[in-house]
């Protein structure tokens, strides 16, 4: 063991064995801790954080401050930072539902986020558990937050207005001054890192409730204690966000690799004048397959609905579509484009949609995403098949379908349309 993993070997060590008097109230976070990856860096300006790629989390500790901490302080901070996972902060963070009341538009004002997501969630944690200065809602910027403990993130987002976060930006920044070994105080991690992540935002949130109830799962297999908390952070992770189908495959789209040609009709971008020089336009290279359940339970006239969505993602994107009509028994792709004028149900029988994916193949489709239209009343090992394609699967569900939960899974979204 190298001497910059002490600290955290020590502090996991604590959380896992049962004779520990920290076992009970901290299982649960090292069974979450297990599932991320630890990386150490002696550049970072605090402790420790977090943040997201692709598939996995990335736990981040400074060693020179971490190590320092006392035992109780160095597990505190990594419930804390498992904490943020769990409640979904980061991905919470990034909501772009300004309608939402618990909208936070954190790319505006990172810090201010800062201030209440930690208030929301250390009083999760034993006080003793954290450095002096952590915030809670007895020293937050805003007094009156003293009124409102056990609120969300958002809560005390809100809570805290311009007049107050300035003052006490400039409190932070006197106190620094006064003390610049202060590292304890105020802020324990980097929330930075957050701006950092990457990957598909609905995978994320898969993956997170994921781990989360994996890790209940060994802490009540190893007679451990679920937290009081658990119950919410399902509810955080599961709350099915409203989404514009159309900007998840406006994304897919914008991925994908382009064609270059010359053209006099637009200017070079480094030149913009000279004239003489020609310009580039690009096309997106970009297949689109489209499975449309014609069964028997979906009405002709959602089923037409469903298909001039389909024929407004030619029209938007430039781009031809094969579909495949399917019931039981998948048909011919056909070949759809911007100049398609009539969709014929080519039958109406039951609903077996995976058979559809043996037709791309033996017909030789390729495709970058797929679009499935339907009612949504299917069985859950006809959904699997299209969990296991490599390329997004957008469900596109008529307004008196149902979405069901294994739908969004992995690389797939499903989309209620509305009235």
């Amino acid at each position: 063991m190298s001497d910059d993993r002490k600290g955290f070997e020590e502090a996991v060590a604590n959380m896992s064995m049962a004779s520990s008097s920290f076992y009970k109230e901290y299982v649960f976070y090292l069974h979450v801790l297990a599932q991320c990856k630890v990386t150490l860096d002696k550049t970072m300006s605090a402790p420790a954080g977090v943040n997201f790629t692709n598939d996995h989390y990335n736990l981040y500790l400074n060693p020179l401050t971490f190590n320092e901490m006392p035992l109780e302080h160095r597990i505190g901070v990594l419930k804390h930072e498992m904490l943020h996972i769990a409640l979904g902060h980061i991905l919470r963070g990034k909501s772009s539902n300004k309608d939402n009341d618990t909208y936070v538009d954190q790319q505006t004002n990172h810090l201010k986020f800062n201030y209440a997501a930690d208030c929301a969630l250390n009083q999760q944690i034993n006080r003793k558990h954290l450095p002096e200065g952590a915030i809670y809602p007895d020293n937050y910027p805003n007094p009156k937050a003293d009124e409102s403990w056990g609120q969300t993130a958002e809560f005390y987002y809100n809570l805290l207005n311009d007049e107050d976060y300035q003052k006490q930006q400039e409190k932070d920044h006197q106190d620094d001054k006064d003390d610049k070994n202060s590292s304890e105080g105020k802020l324990i991690d980097d929330h930075s890192l957050w701006q950092e992540s990457q990957g598909d935002e609905y995978v994320q949130q898969e993956i997170t409730k994921r781990m989360v109830e994996k890790a209940a799962n060994e802490t009540t297999k190893g007679r451990g204690d679920l937290p009081s908390e658990y119950a919410q952070m399902i509810e955080n992770l599961t709350i099915t966000r409203e989404v514009d189908w159309k900007k998840v495959l406006r994304k897919i789209v914008g991925n994908k690799k382009a064609n270059t040609k010359k053209t006099l009709m637009r200017r070079d971008r480094r030149l913009p004048f000279a004239n003489w020089i020609k310009g580039k336009t690009k096309d997106r290279v970009f297949d689109l397959a489209v499975i449309s359940d014609v069964s028997g339970s979906v009405s002709d006239k959602a089923l037409h609905s469903l298909w001039s969505e389909i024929l407004s993602i030619c029209d938007t994107y430039k781009t031809p579509v094969t579909m495949v009509q399917v019931d039981t028994q998948p048909s011919k792709p056909e070949k759809l484009t911007r100049d398609s004028k009539i969709l014929k149900r080519k039958a109406c029988g039951g609903t077996y949609l995976s058979p559809a994916l043996d037709m791309l193949k033996e017909n030789n489709v390729a495709y970058n995403a797929i679009v499935v239209t339907t009612d949504g009343f299917l069985c859950e090992s006809d959904v699997e098949p299209f969990a296991n394609l490599p390329v997004p699967v957008i469900w596109l569900i008529e307004k008196q379908g149902s979405i069901m939960s294994s739908m969004n899974n992995g690389k797939m979204v499903a989309v209620q349309l509305k009235e």
